[in-house]
């Protein structure tokens, strides 16, 4: 797996510290401070079995010849059906970031603030985390938070599922000649 990491779910400080320590980027612009979960995608990145320009002329190629940016909509539109709550963009100059964005599926908008809540947000480690509910007006334990963990543990490591499948497919489109699939599917029309 390139992006999907281990993580034990049974753990809390193991889920906080995944959740807390994975990647994120601007969801607008880096003025906004707003940042989500995210991976970079750029192609140079992807540690390809091919060449990585190569994958580039499919993806650019208007006609879809090969049916790599079908596969990759066909991809990011299934994991936001199984995800109807999310959606998922891609950020940066080059659109070289994959970015998970809360949605309303009801009002069909996109709310560009962090995937995460507000009690997982702001804390440098698991210890100030578990420190400050210990502290906070209600006394809490950390067991009170082991299903939200969970289930942002689950919705992430979906994610990074979705993002080695892109990959994937990507890579396969790396070794193939681009010149021979455009010659075949012009003579075919």
């Amino acid at each position: 797996m390139f992006y999907k990491k281990g993580v034990d779910i049974t753990n809390a400080k193991s889920m906080f510290n995944f959740i807390n320590n994975h990647f994120k980027y601007w969801t607008m612009n880096s003025w906004n401070q707003l940042k989500s979960i995210a991976h970079n995608v750029k192609l140079y990145n992807l540690d390809l079995d091919g060449d990585w320009a190569t994958a580039l002329e499919y993806l650019m190629d208007e006609n879809d010849i090969g049916g790599l940016q079908d596969s990759i909509r066909d991809l990011i539109w299934c994991w936001e059906e199984e995800h109807p709550n999310y959606s998922l963009g891609f950020n940066g100059r080059s659109a070289g970031y994959l970015v998970m964005y809360n949605h309303n599926p009801d009002k069909n908008t996109v709310n560009y603030r962090s995937i995460l809540p507000e009690c997982l947000q702001g804390y440098d480690t698991y210890e100030d985390w578990k420190n400050s509910i210990k502290d906070s007006i209600y006394h809490e334990n950390v067991k009170d938070y082991l299903p939200l963990l969970k289930e942002y543990t689950e919705l992430i490591r979906s994610f990074d599922t979705l993002c080695d499948e892109l990959r994937n497919i990507v890579n396969s489109y790396s070794t193939m000649n681009y010149t021979e699939s455009v010659e075949m599917q012009e003579r075919e029309d």
